[in-house]
């Protein structure tokens, strides 16, 4: 009976010890079993293990794990290094602690990736890129470098390939220097120390032939002497050649050419441009400009045309207009690009016994003192540059009447329009010190009458006026009250 009692109790204190020393093999989480497509560094992941210190895994090509690659883990995680490409391995875990180890776990299986599997950007067929755009495809992780190749063959094999690598940290290349108007082919391959893709299947896009003008618009009219020419920016162009001429063949004497250094591209910067050299007045002329890099240039960008202007806009005094005080101050529109201006006035309509002064060019206005009582007059100014003159316009007013000492009942710095410019709805802030019966008139560019009112002024005196539905440009605001008149100059736009 005793003997039985103590066999009893050696077995169940071995059971415990045993329960208490034995570590069992982990089980496998990730990469499932059979998965494909997996990086070079695939992380390989298993549950923990009671009492286990460390883990040591084992990779293999061969299921029976022959000539194992073994890694120690102190956690239950374990990334793999440089597997080669598009191989199938096998690995399995176990568990490492001071009272022994367990078995191995069931092994697994998985499939490493074979290349790059998508090439992002551009599209396949894309059309109008830069010469210098970015080449994006999807990344891989575990490798040192990334190849490209670019090429106008689809075999790449061509005396122009471009090829090289980015690191393998940069799923990106951008180009340089691209032929205008081509098609290109690309690829990407990924390597590191040990094995390399294959090369994914190649893509196409082609490069733009010609860049965008965007100003002044095309068929644009009373344009500068010296415009701003101005046209889309393309990425990669180191500079620019500009055209200028007189007909759209651009063989003319007249022809300016001019080549400009492109600036960089970006974001905020899209648009370059040039002050044209000095036109002629009132002519028509065409202009083109194409972009150049260090390997190509580009087609002619389409011809577009612009109108000169062809006279100075005479403001003040307006043509027509009488009871003008007889030290009126000509005022005129600035004209850039210019060497002066020359102003002429007479009582002749054949500009007889006139009177004539040059004006610098910086200078858009002109007193005159001591002109007759009641006379009329005329008065023209034309614009000069070294080569050319504007056409002539004439303007004629008439001077006040009477004798004496003259009362202006208008006070020029008593009269506002705003906003100026404006859409077309503005105020007109008139103030006197009697009461005063005014006739207002709006009158356009060429003298026509777009707008008139009776009014009765005593004061402050303000008025809205809505013009909205008037084309845009310049307008001339007359009020009279048969003493004094006074023209304000405001813009709709």
């Amino acid at each position: 009976m005793k003997r039985s009692l103590f066999t009893l109790f050696f077995i169940i204190f071995a059971i415990q010890i045993f329960a208490n020393t034995t570590i069992y093999a982990p089980t496998l989480n990730s990469p499932a079993n059979g998965a494909i497509d997996q990086m070079p560094n695939a992380l390989l992941d298993w549950s923990a293990v009671s009492g286990a210190t460390s883990y040591e895994v084992q990779i293999d090509q061969d299921s029976l794990f022959p000539a194992p690659t073994s890694y120690i883990a102190t956690v239950t995680a374990k990334n793999a290094s440089e597997l080669l490409f598009n191989t199938k391995y096998y690995w399995r875990v176990r568990a490492l602690s001071t009272a022994g180890n367990s078995g191995w776990s069931t092994f697994r299986n998985f499939t490493t990736i074979v290349k790059i599997t998508n090439l992002t950007s551009p599209n396949n067929g894309a059309t109008n890129i830069t010469p210098q755009f970015d080449l994006e495809w999807t990344a891989i992780t575990g490798v040192t470098n990334y190849d490209y190749q670019i090429d106008t063959s689809s075999t790449f094999s061509s005396s122009i390939l471009v090829y090289g690598s980015v690191s393998g940290t940069t799923p990106k290349y951008t180009t340089n220097n691209l032929l205008y108007g081509t098609q290109h082919y690309w690829r990407i391959r990924a390597r590191h120390s040990f094995d390399t893709t294959i090369w994914t299947p190649s893509r196409n896009f082609t490069t733009l032939d010609s860049l965008n003008l965007t100003s002044p618009a095309n068929n644009a009219t009373n344009q500068s002497i010296v415009p701003e020419l101005k046209w889309s920016l393309v990425k990669g162009s180191s500079k620019y050649e500009v055209q200028v001429d007189l007909t759209n063949s651009f063989n003319t004497p007249s022809l300016i050419s001019s080549t400009v250094v492109a600036v960089p591209w970006s974001a905020a910067v899209n648009t370059q441009s040039i002050i044209c050299d000095t036109l002629n007045f009132g002519l028509q002329y065409f202009w083109r400009v194409r972009s150049i890099n260090n390997n190509d240039t580009s087609k002619w960008s389409a011809v577009w045309k612009l109108q000169t202007i062809n006279a100075v806009n005479m403001i003040y005094p307006l043509n027509g207009s009488t009871w003008i005080e007889t030290n009126p101050k000509f005022n005129w529109d600035a004209i850039a690009g210019i060497n002066g201006y020359t102003l002429t006035w007479s009582t002749s309509p054949s500009y007889a016994s006139a009177t004539t002064v040059n004006i610098a060019a910086n200078t858009s206005e002109y007193s005159v003192n001591n002109l007759g009582i009641g006379v009329k007059y005329y008065w023209k100014v034309v614009a000069k540059t070294n080569s050319d003159t504007s056409i002539v316009n004439s303007f004629s007013f008439t001077t006040k009447w009477g004798v004496g000492i003259e009362t202006t009942t208008l006070n020029p710095s008593n009269i506002k329009v705003y906003p100026n410019p404006s859409k077309g709805k503005f105020t007109v802030k008139v103030e006197t010190s009697n009461s005063l019966s005014v006739d207002l008139s709006i009158s356009n560019l060429v003298g026509q009458t777009v707008y008139t009112e009776d009014l009765t002024i005593n004061g402050l005196f303000t008025k809205e006026i809505n013009l909205s539905s008037l084309p845009k440009g310049i307008y001339f605001l007359k009020l009279e009250d048969g003493k004094s008149s006074n023209i304000q100059k405001f813009i709709i736009q």
